[in-house]
């Protein structure tokens, strides 16, 4: 009997991981992106969100391979979380200011809301994560 719980116990393990598993693929397939690819990315998005006329997009294109390049070199740097974190903060300032001057006031406000529509569902991945976590201490005993 006791082999049978065991034997379940794994069983619901495995099917608890499997959708982590499969997330943390997929978050690792957009680290692995080169700056160039994320930037084309973010640009085709904000030109099919925004509706960018073509010297926007050129713009838009120039600023997100300028933050890309940034940013990986940021990220392979040997600075600390804090350092990285501060940077991070300041690089999304600056960048909120280019597109700002780039954008007309309705594209500008309809990015705010893409951006918040963006971070809503980052924190819901974190929750997600998080809880996963928790249920997964929870499923093995080891509170």
């Amino acid at each position: 009997m006791s082999v049978i719980k065991s034997g379940l116990k794994i069983v619901a393990t495995i099917l608890i991981l499997i959708p982590f598993a499969t997330q943390a693929q997929d978050m690792q397939g957009m680290q692995m992106k080169t700056p160039q690819e994320r930037a084309q990315n973010q640009t085709k998005m904000l030109q099919k969100r925004l509706n960018l006329s073509a010297d926007q997009t050129n713009a838009v294109s120039s600023l997100n391979m300028s933050m890309a390049n940034s940013m990986d070199s940021l990220m392979h740097s040997s600075a600390d979380k804090k350092t990285v974190s501060r940077a991070r903060k300041q690089m999304a300032m600056d960048k909120e200011t280019k597109l700002q001057s780039i954008l007309t006031q309705d594209q500008y406000k309809q990015y705010q809301v893409l951006e918040e529509e963006r971070k809503q569902r980052m924190m819901q991945r974190r929750q997600m994560m998080q809880n996963g976590s928790d249920n997964q201490m929870d499923n093995t005993g080891n509170n």
